[in-house]
């Protein structure tokens, strides 16, 4: 679709994200561009995660890889970024991002679970 995209619109895109981020509405520019706002709204949701994308694996990384997509999420929102659970979590997926804890929690949990089948069958 990216390609498609400036194939289509060319340097459009570029123009159009800057003008949104200047303040122009985006009816504003979808009138005077020609291009639907449906397009303007996946671009800018687009660039956004390209923005947030570089962001978003060094908090990951300096963290030994730990953080999940909730605790990033809290981590940029505290840094004044206005971005939902559901981008980060979907900007993780997207670049292989996953934590390393989730797989030794459900380990452990198992685990868990056969000490306690274990000390009932005992105690019968």
């Amino acid at each position: 679709m990216r390609f498609i995209d400036e194939l289509i619109y060319g340097k459009d895109k570029n123009e159009v994200i800057i003008r949104y981020e200047s303040g122009q509405t985006i009816a504003l520019i979808s009138k005077e561009t020609g291009i639907s706002r449906g397009t303007i709204y996946s671009w800018l949701k687009q660039s956004k995660k390209e923005k947030l994308k570089p962001i978003i694996e060094t908090i990951f990384h300096n963290n030994n890889e730990i953080f999940g997509s909730g605790k990033i999420h809290a981590i940029l929102k505290d840094r004044g970024y206005k971005v939902t659970k559901e981008t980060v979590e979907d900007i993780m997926h997207e670049n292989g991002l996953f934590p390393i804890r989730t797989s030794s929690k459900k380990l452990y949990l198992k685990e868990q679970a056969k000490k306690k089948n274990r000390s009932t069958s005992n105690s019968m």
